[in-house]
């Protein structure tokens, strides 16, 4: 990927998460439910890239462990 496509999956990450939140907040969306799970693994995914691309490696491993939560939580939903 080139420098913008890294900037613009990061916004993009960034879109997700907060719009887990929001929804999560106003009870639009359960928070064990593949919706808000979805949303915050595209979302840690997309600033984790990044994140990576600029070396800022503090936030890297904070999204990388929330993908790793996200995608734990998404597994548990479908099984």
């Amino acid at each position: 990927m080139r420098g913008r496509a890294y900037e613009l999956a990061a916004w993009v990450g960034c879109a997700c998460v907060l719009t887990a939140f929001v929804l999560l907040t106003f009870g639009m969306i359960q928070p064990h439910e593949a919706p808000y799970l979805g949303l915050n693994a595209v979302g840690s995914l997309g600033i984790l890239a990044g994140t990576i691309h600029k070396r800022d490696f503090p936030p890297a491993v904070l999204n990388a462990v929330w993908l790793l939560v996200a995608a734990y939580g998404l597994i548990r939903f479908v099984l």
